[in-house]
């Protein structure tokens, strides 16, 4: 089932309330620090997976080896130090020249 962007950001605040704010600015955040550090990058495939106790942020994309939390020019973003306070898990994998990077947020 497919829903519209409003659909997901009402979805996410109903699920997070007023930190929604981090999470559609993390997932804004993330996705230009891929393209702008990722030189070799040519697709990029990103998806939200949100339920009533969590959300999955999933980025999987080509291009040369390149995990986001640990550019130290991403820590640096508002959103990204603000991610700190919610209850977060993060984990990257490469595989078949494919990164993966996953963020999942649980409801507290």
């Amino acid at each position: 089932m497919k829903y519209s962007n409003k659909e997901i950001i009402r979805n996410i605040k109903k699920l997070f309330n007023e930190d929604y704010l981090i999470i559609t600015g993390v997932l804004e955040d993330i996705t230009k620090n891929i393209f702008t550090m990722n030189k070799r990058l040519s697709e990029i495939d990103i998806s939200l997976n949100v339920n009533e106790d969590f959300i999955l942020l999933k980025f999987i994309y080509d291009g040369e080896t390149y995990e986001p939390l640990k550019n130290e020019i991403l820590l640096e973003k508002e959103n990204i130090k603000k991610l700190n306070k919610l209850n977060y898990q993060f984990d990257y994998y490469r595989i078949l020249d494919m990164n993966f990077s996953y963020i999942k947020i649980v409801k507290d």
